[in-house]
């Protein structure tokens, strides 16, 4: 099953990011030109995956193409077992 998220923000790529279920974890790969963020719970020290992956697991915050701060494009995830 394919699915699209649209965020209106010139720091958003075209095709920013992937999320992709590999059986067990979920796997966010960044393919962006700005960046891409994750804050895992409630650290406040975001994962930066530049052109890379990184697991998904709890929950959290992905900022994608700035950190995270007043009107920057934030999605919220939660992967639960």
């Amino acid at each position: 099953m394919d699915a699209a998220l649209s965020l209106n923000d010139p720091r958003v790529s075209h095709m920013h990011a992937t999320l992709e279920w590999r059986g067990g974890p979920f796997m966010l790969s960044d393919a962006s030109s700005y960046g891409t963020w994750v804050y895992f719970g409630i650290q406040s020290e975001a994962v930066v995956p530049r052109r890379t992956e990184c697991y998904l697991v709890g929950s959290g915050q992905i900022g994608a193409g700035c950190e995270r701060k007043d009107g920057s494009p934030l999605v919220s995830f939660s992967v639960g077992c």
